[in-house]
């Protein structure tokens, strides 16, 4: 048959034609398609802008921006010495413009500037502070402005102005006896100064604040606690261990008490805990300004070996 002769020529045929359809492809540069999710598409996927994070901007606090202070140990004529450190704190938040630049609590450094004790036939004693410093553990240092004087008898209220401003101090005289009077300054008094400069403050959360706040608090009240000795002569760290006992710090609890006082709980053997309740900043000098109170038979034991 007519087909069947010339079949072999119209294979030879087709093939030529499919030849010629590869080589013009080819020759046009037609490239074969990039399947879905080639590393071509993710290469421009991952040259695509990334949305940065905002940096964190540190905070600006004005200087002359006011500070309300509480004192948290008293101070008495009869006691303190000049130069004595003085521990107070920060009363409330500080916010500027709806943002928490210090939190209640942060620590604010003094100093005693000079003390007078009180006398026979009249005569008073003074008591001089000068508050130096807000020394946030989330910060650097900021300088304040402030300063007080105080006379007065030993049930004084300590009702005194401050000047920060100026500088200046003015203390009301109060009472005096044949006996004399020493000057008192109650923990808890409040008193309000003045940031002496602008001053740079972290951009934190007011939690983190809180955090390094109680942290501080914790190691300050800790390291007090075991360096505790009335007379000088043998601390807490030296009782507990001349009994036989251990001391391991992660085994003390601190708990705020009245008063500006602390409740610590040490562990000094499995099971046995001695409590105490103590005011941690307050100048002792003497057994009869005694801060410490033994709350079990355990701690008793310890407090006596001090003596």
């Amino acid at each position: 048959m007519i087909i069947e002769r010339h079949f072999p020529f119209v294979v030879i045929i087709f093939l030529l034609m499919v030849v010629m359809c590869v080589s013009a492809n080819a020759e046009e540069g037609i490239a074969p398609q990039e399947p879905i999710g080639s590393s071509a598409s993710q290469a421009q996927e991952e040259s695509a802008p990334q949305e940065e994070q905002p940096e964190q901007v540190d905070l600006t606090l004005p200087a002359i921006t006011p500070l309300s202070v509480v004192l948290l140990e008293e101070l008495y004529s009869q006691r303190n010495q000049e130069g004595d450190e003085i521990i107070m704190a920060i009363a409330n938040d500080v916010v500027v413009d709806g943002v928490v630049y210090l939190v209640a609590g942060t620590p604010v450094i003094g100093r005693v500037t000079s003390t007078r004790p009180a006398r026979s036939w009249g005569s008073e004693g003074q008591l001089d502070v000068e508050i130096m410093n807000v020394d946030p553990p989330y910060g650097s240092p900021i300088p304040v402005s402030g300063s007080s004087s105080l006379h007065g008898s030993d049930t004084a209220t300590a009702a005194y102005i401050t000047d920060v401003l100026l500088g200046t101090t003015l203390g009301p005289i109060i009472g005096g006896s044949m006996e004399g009077h020493g000057a008192v300054i109650p923990a808890g008094t409040t008193v309000t100064v003045f940031t002496a400069q602008e001053a740079t403050i972290s951009n934190l959360p007011s939690d983190e604040m809180n955090a390094l706040v109680d942290d501080w608090y914790n190691n300050e009240v800790i390291s007090s606690f075991l360096a505790y000795s009335p007379v000088g002569l043998i601390n807490i760290y030296n009782a507990i261990t001349s009994l036989g006992y251990t001391v391991d710090t992660s085994k003390i609890t601190v708990q705020p008490a009245e008063n500006y006082m602390y409740t610590v709980d040490i562990e000094v053997a499995p099971g046995q805990i001695a409590s105490f309740t103590f005011q941690p900043f307050q100048e002792i000098r003497a057994w009869k300004f005694s801060t410490m109170v033994p709350n079990n038979d355990l701690a008793d034991t310890i407090f006596r070996s001090i003596r």
